[in-house]
């Protein structure tokens, strides 16, 4: 779904406006703290992809700093199906989705009013009115701090959240990006 989706937004987004693309504005507002603010979807709902991506629009963006678990990847609790960490990750993430006051802020990399996109999505921290979404990802234990620097800002949720087995700390579940190399059998993986 998503590689269809994201070619389809790319034509869309070469094409001239049609009632489509005219939908969404991609003009981005720089807020003061140098982020870009992503444009609103019109009429359209935010799609939960997983724990760490979503659709705004014509926008896929992940959300920086944070890893969730994975669509295929199992994770295992007693009494629980084995996609329980996936769903009940996408479905937290839901719950700040379908709030009114939701909105994502682009990092910007490379250039002022350069939106960072990685790996074809958009990367960005999501808040519900201050409350920063990516971060209560970890908190509750539906994410992992990212492997990388990224998620240093998110790390000391992520001990919190073991120490009490919330979330997928509760289970027996490899890190994602553990996962991902595993599956690829790429000794060499970044998976990150």
């Amino acid at each position: 779904m998503g590689i269809g989706r994201s070619f389809l937004v790319s034509l869309l987004l070469l094409a001239a406006p049609t009632a489509e693309t005219a939908a969404q504005s991609n003009d981005f507002v720089e807020l003061s703290n140098g982020r870009l603010l992503a444009p609103a979807p019109i009429d359209e709902e935010i799609e939960v992809v997983d724990g760490d991506t979503i659709w705004v629009g014509v926008f896929q963006i992940r959300l920086f700093g944070i890893d969730a678990i994975e669509a295929t990847q199992p994770c295992e609790l007693k009494g629980r199906p084995k996609t329980y960490c996936h769903t009940s990750a996408s479905e937290f993430l839901r719950t700040f989705t379908r709030r009114p006051d939701f909105r994502c802020e682009f990092h910007v990399k490379d250039g002022k009013n350069k939106p960072w996109v990685n790996h074809g999505r958009y990367v960005a921290t999501c808040y519900v009115g201050e409350i920063d979404v990516n971060a209560e990802m970890v908190r509750n234990g539906w994410a992992f701090a990212a492997n990388t620097s990224y998620g240093s800002a998110y790390k000391s949720f992520e001990e919190q959240a073991r120490a009490k087995k919330l979330g997928v700390f509760a289970t027996q579940v490899a890190p994602p990006w553990q996962w991902r190399k595993e599956q690829r059998g790429d000794d060499d993986c970044t998976c990150k």
